[in-house]
């Protein structure tokens, strides 16, 4: 069992100290160490920075985490559209065709991805009830497969209509949500099984987007999922055909490569960002995470092919400049300082004490024994 976060002040109420079982628990704890700066100090959100040293690692999970406790905030470069609902919800489309329809990742689908039922079913609308419908799934023995689908919920569909008495509203209701359930598998089967193997860049972007339309309800980031799969038709060079499996993978490299902003930098939020990029802002209260050695700073080693020692000599029989890697400790020490400097009030140094995912132990950067 993860033991809990501990949080530490020094004598003059400035410096904090934070430290967390993982990753995870880490931005946790500093989101309710920033609703506590709210309430009990009366910050607003954008006084607050959280300054990174490495954004790829820790940015997405803190942006992800403080939205979740409703704190705004801004995070400089976004988040990649494959992290949004609009583009987890398309991911998770992918998946149920990559897996044949299989049983438990259609439920899935139907479950996250609010299907415009009024639009579908219309007259079945009020028959739309996901709970019936995944325990229909179970009792009709579906697997996988297109087919499947079709042929054991229309079994089950006959069967519990010879069943079913007429004067038992409850039968009937039950029956009804099924003939809804099947309806709604018909429609979406129909317009999603795989299309021509001939398929272009460009045929595969309008299918993908008329089933987003059709069976995905549009959330704030739908507009540039769909931007992301028109300019996949940009790809048709030659109007070569494109495999379903190549679709799919093209389709989720997009997501990964096209970044949505989440919020702004004159917004009222949390400031989420590296060290550099906010050089220059003040903020009354600054969080650095991620302390742990091999982090923050980052780990230097000599280049084994020419250490610094030979690149001074020869930089001056050459008379040109060649780095030394010595050069990049200062430069760790220098982004250290500016994050502290961006602090007017408090500044909170935070560390995981644990692999995230894992049980091997982290140590603590050396840096905090200088504070």
């Amino acid at each position: 069992q993860d033991t809990p976060a501990v949080v530490m002040k020094k004598a003059d109420q400035s410096l904090m100290f934070l430290s967390a079982p993982g990753e995870s628990q880490e931005a946790r704890e500093i989101g309710r160490l920033i609703l506590d700066f709210v309430k009990t100090h009366g910050v607003r959100f954008h006084e607050v920075g959280v300054l990174l040293r490495d954004s790829a690692r820790y940015g997405q999970l803190l942006a992800e985490t403080l939205l979740g406790l409703d704190i705004p905030c801004f995070l400089q470069g976004g988040l990649p559209l494959s992290c949004t609902l609009a583009g987890q919800r398309l991911l998770l489309l992918c998946q149920v065709l990559r897996e044949d329809y299989a049983r438990a990742r259609v439920i899935e689908f139907i479950s996250s991805v609010e299907p415009p039922f009024s639009a579908l079913l219309s007259e079945q609308l009020s028959f739309a009830r996901f709970a019936q419908w995944e325990l229909f799934s179970v009792q009709a023995g579906i697997v996988k497969g297109a087919q499947a689908w079709r042929e054991r919920l229309s079994r089950l569909l006959a069967e519990q209509g010879e069943q079913q008495n007429e004067e038992d509203e409850d039968v009937t209701s039950d029956w009804r949500s099924l003939q809804a359930f099947l309806e709604f598998m018909e429609g979406f089967l129909a317009a999603s099984e795989r299309p021509q193997p001939t398929y272009s860049w460009q045929g595969w972007s309008a299918f993908f987007r008329r089933l987003m339309r059709t069976y995905v309800t549009p959330t704030e980031h739908t507009p540039e999922v769909e931007e992301a799969l028109l300019n996949l038709a940009e790809l048709d060079l030659l109007g070569q055909a494109v495999s379903f499996e190549e679709s799919l993978n093209g389709v989720a490299a997009a997501l990964q490569a096209t970044t949505a902003p989440v919020g702004a930098l004159d917004s009222e939020g949390v400031f989420i960002g590296d060290v550099f990029s906010a050089r220059g802002l003040q903020f009354r209260a600054v969080i650095i995470p991620g302390l742990v050695d091999g982090v923050f700073p980052r780990l230097v080693r000599q280049d084994p092919l020419l250490l610094d020692q030979e690149r001074q000599y020869v930089a001056e029989f050459l008379s040109c400049e060649l780095r030394q890697r010595r050069g990049l400790n200062e430069a760790e020490q220098l982004l250290f300082m500016l994050a502290i400097q961006g602090a007017r009030e408090w500044v909170v140094f935070s560390y995981p004490r644990a692999e995230q995912g894992g049980s091997l132990a982290r140590t603590p950067s050396f840096y905090l024994l200088r504070v």
